[in-house]
């Protein structure tokens, strides 16, 4: 009785902070509109195996994404919006809170296993990706089930049954995101085993079966997909280039970072628990009883961020697996931190909350700051709730130390400001990041079922917020035959090619003039018959 309340309790918690602001906010770009863009174009298509982009192939990424996004439908009428477009996020964030509380549970940590529920969430990086409607929360959530069920297997009789349940779930993940859905979860169990001094429950066998139960989710798509009759290509581009390319770095539009682009990284986006995570590491040292679990999860957190490094391409998402581990050291250590010494207490407290409340005083002075994007109004809540809350904080701080109740209400804090920002302040971002004013134009302009021309860009959240399906043109000549099919439509032409393509809409003299975020775009609607007569 009392685990279920707990679930659900983490359910609730998951729904209502990462929920309210897939209502309030629109798709973004890119990742979250470009998958929710492919996730339409599959069930317009019927392109349930073979993931296309504008009528092309997509194999940048496997489908279990777009076909969650399909499915998550059913709660939106049958739409794939932004609410539907980002459930499979919740879902994986979801099974990474309920994954790593159970690993609290499974190691005796019943302190921790609660604390872990409010601190992951809390931090700014696994807020922000579970946010979005992208495949690295849901990634995350696989793998973390995957974790808790190898660890749960070495205290289990029969423990090849959760081995098989673990393995089917990195198969789930190799089908969301690619091979590191089996790589990551397995070489931090590995790691993990290891530097604790368990490399004896390593000596099983389920390392040979256990990789033919996690590659049959693969194979099977694969082989449906082949028998379908996939383009030629697909298969190449997207077991070797998106995979083997990215990680060696030869893929020409990967994200080239130097070696140590993670550990900057995670300082900044672990916040605001960097110097807790520190603290945490100190109390740890000399602390016999918990030694081994200690070792546990700085083995699979190194394994994550050190993996990673190597990769010619980075991005900070890559090493979401690493939070929870790092979130969960923290939650058992709480008791250590708050025995450390007046100065280690004082260093950390001060210097968490002290960042806090400056953030707080700018959000104020912002109010007043004429150049906002949105008025200045929204970020009001947020100056009340972190200036209150850390001056409440530390004055709690003197009386009871880092106690519970001062680790919850830190907490609530975070949270309550999290609510604010989805809530508030995102709403006011929204024409910013998404080109809201094509829908308008497309319902005037775009007859329906006619796709939107898109010169030399992909363009996939213009076709989306036009509600169809784009055409990218990748050349003048191409542009032209592409509008005299079409006779009458709109294309989007990005402000710094505008010059290529002046000549040939010279007589319409309907260019429209649109930015979203830093990029300078035109929308133009052509009805060549219309401009034939107007030439005459």
């Amino acid at each position: 009785m009392r685990n279920s309340i707990f679930t659900i309790g983490v359910i609730l918690l998951a729904a209502v902070l990462w929920g309210s602001e897939y209502f309030s906010r629109t798709l973004w770009e890119p990742d979250e509109a470009r998958y929710v863009y492919v996730a339409k174009e599959m069930r317009a298509d019927s392109h349930w195996l073979v993931p296309h982009r504008s009528g092309e192939y997509y194999a940048h990424k496997p489908p279990l994404m777009f076909w969650l996004q399909n499915a998550a439908s059913v709660t939106t009428g049958g739409v794939i919006n932004q609410v539907s477009g980002r459930l499979p996020s919740l879902l994986g964030a979801i099974l990474s809170l309920l994954a790593i509380s159970g690993l609290a549970a499974l190691w005796k940590e019943r302190d921790a296993r609660w604390r872990v529920v409010l601190i992951l969430p809390t931090i700014y990086l696994f807020w922000k990706v579970n946010g979005m409607g992208q495949i690295d929360a849901l990634l995350c959530g696989l793998e973390m089930v995957a974790l808790y069920l190898m660890f749960k297997a070495d205290t289990e009789s029969s423990g090849n049954i959760y081995r098989a349940f673990a393995y089917l779930f990195m198969g789930l993940a190799v089908i969301a995101k690619g091979p590191v859905g089996y790589i990551i979860p397995l070489g931090a169990y590995v790691t993990a085993q290891l530097v604790s001094g368990d490399k004896h429950k390593l000596k099983k066998w389920h390392f040979i079966w256990g990789f033919l139960i996690a590659m049959l989710p693969l194979s099977l798509w694969l082989f449906a997909a082949w028998r379908h009759g996939a383009p030629d290509g697909y298969f190449s581009e997207l077991l070797l280039d998106q995979n083997a390319g990215r990680f060696s770095g030869k893929k020409i539009h990967s994200h080239h970072r130097p070696f140590w682009y993670f550990v900057s990284h995670f300082l900044s986006e672990f916040m605001p628990w960097t110097l807790f995570f520190i603290a945490a590491i100190r109390s740890s040292i000399g602390k016999v009883e918990k030694k081994k679990l200690y070792k546990k999860l700085l083995g699979w957190f190194l394994f994550v961020v050190v993996f990673f490094s190597l990769s010619a391409t980075k991005r900070n998402l890559y090493i979401l697996l690493a939070y929870p581990a790092a979130a969960l050291f923290i939650a058992m250590a709480w008791d250590d931190i708050s025995k450390l010494s007046k100065k280690w207490q004082g260093s950390v407290t001060y210097g968490t909350v002290g960042v806090l409340l400056l953030l707080g005083v700018v959000a104020f002075g912002a109010v007043f700051y004429p150049k906002l994007p949105f008025s200045g109004w929204r970020v009001l809540p947020v100056g009340m709730i972190l200036t209150v809350g850390t001056v409440l904080l530390l004055r709690l701080y003197r009386k009871e130390g880092l106690s519970n109740r001062w680790l919850i209400s830190f907490c609530v804090m975070l949270l309550s400001n999290q609510l604010v920002v989805a809530t508030v302040i995102y709403p006011g971002i929204n024409p910013l990041k998404s080109p809201m004013e094509l829908t308008a134009a497309a319902e005037k302009y775009l007859p329906p079922g006619q796709e939107l021309l898109l010169y030399k860009m992909r363009g996939e959240i213009y076709a989306l917020y036009c509600n169809a399906k784009g055409l990218e043109v990748r050349d003048i000549y191409e542009m032209r035959m592409a509008m005299h099919k079409q006779g009458k439509g709109m294309i989007i032409v990005p402000a710094k090619r505008w010059e290529e393509v002046a000549r040939d809409f010279a007589i319409c003299g309907n260019k429209h003039f649109f930015k979203m975020g830093h990029k300078k775009n035109y929308w133009v609607e052509y009805d060549l018959q219309r401009d034939v007569k107007s030439e005459k």
